[in-house]
């Protein structure tokens, strides 16, 4: 019995050793009252954000150090998060948000970490349990918070979701909203082929899904589909100071054609990629246009 005992208390040691005994609990007394001055902060933005008029252009005046934007897992605290305005109405939960950037909800993971000690509940993921906050991970999620100067908060003006594509004959050069599944004509994007309209909730062809069964296809398959679409705002709070500082209106759109590869998940996934990626890239670009002291950080 003495043996076993030892055994135990030895492996007791080595866990905790290894950071295994740091508790959630212990974290969030840490870091409670800095992490809940930021999730002040964000609720004071999601009140200006919601009063203020649409974006008619103007300038961002910074009062502190420039914007830095982090990827999803960025190697150091970066000091501006990204928000969706329905990210804010309770920032206990996501918002239901298609399409969703993933650098956005850093905010939410910090408010549900110390309420409920589990990520936040994604209504676009309903059927899964939110996961569990360990005290380590919790230091990071906190440390992460704390170094916020600024949120960017997006409020969608328009948005089209992409539709489900049909299988069509051809892929011609100037088709547009095609998606060849290894096809050799398909070629690079043609950004200009894929400009859109910029009327409200208007879109051209470029978006595509497939069932299950039509993947993986034969080659040269074309699949002809209609493109998401999204216009928004984006303003600028300092959490600091509690000021809205200005914004920046962006749109982004679906490639109009793709050349679909096994490996980005079939069509369906290759279509929610591209729109997701679409988004990142014209919000970065409006971002730098607006403050160009601002760094954005690209994907790994």
């Amino acid at each position: 019995m003495g043996q076993i005992r030892c055994a135990i208390l030895a492996i007791v040691a080595v866990a905790s050793a290894a950071g295994c005994g740091r508790d959630l609990r212990d974290s969030i007394a840490d870091h409670r009252a800095s992490v809940e001055r930021k999730l002040e902060g964000a609720r004071e933005a999601r009140d200006a954000v919601r009063a203020a008029p649409a974006f008619a252009g103007g300038s961002i005046s910074l009062g502190g150090p420039a914007p830095h934007l982090a990827r999803p897992a960025p190697h150091g605290p970066a000091n501006t998060a990204v928000a969706y305005l329905e990210d804010l109405a309770d920032p206990k939960e996501l918002g239901n948000v298609p399409h969703r950037l993933a650098q956005s909800g850093l905010l939410n993971r910090c408010a549900s970490a110390l309420v409920t000690h589990r990520a936040p509940f994604d209504p676009r993921a309903s059927t899964t349990t939110p996961a569990v906050v360990t005290g380590l991970a919790g230091d990071d999620l906190f440390d992460q918070c704390e170094a916020l100067r600024y949120v960017v908060v997006i409020r969608t003006v328009a948005y089209a979701a992409p539709t489900s594509a049909e299988t069509t004959s051809s892929c011609g050069a100037a088709t547009e909203g095609a998606a060849v599944v290894g096809g050799a004509d398909a070629g690079p994007r043609d950004a200009g082929a894929g400009a859109r309209d910029a009327g409200a909730g208007s879109r051209d062809a470029g978006a595509v899904d497939a069932s299950a069964a039509a993947w993986p296809a034969s080659p040269a398959t074309c699949l002809r589909f209609d493109g998401g679409f999204l216009r928004a705002e984006a303003f600028v709070f300092d959490l600091e100071t509690r000021a809205l500082l200005g914004g920046f209106a962006f749109e982004a759109a679906s490639s109009a054609r793709l050349d679909v590869a096994a490996d980005r998940g079939g069509p369906k996934g290759a279509v929610e990629a591209d729109l997701v990626g679409e988004i990142a890239n014209e919000l970065r670009k409006a971002a730098i246009e607006a403050m160009p002291s601002c760094t954005v950080e690209d994907a790994p």
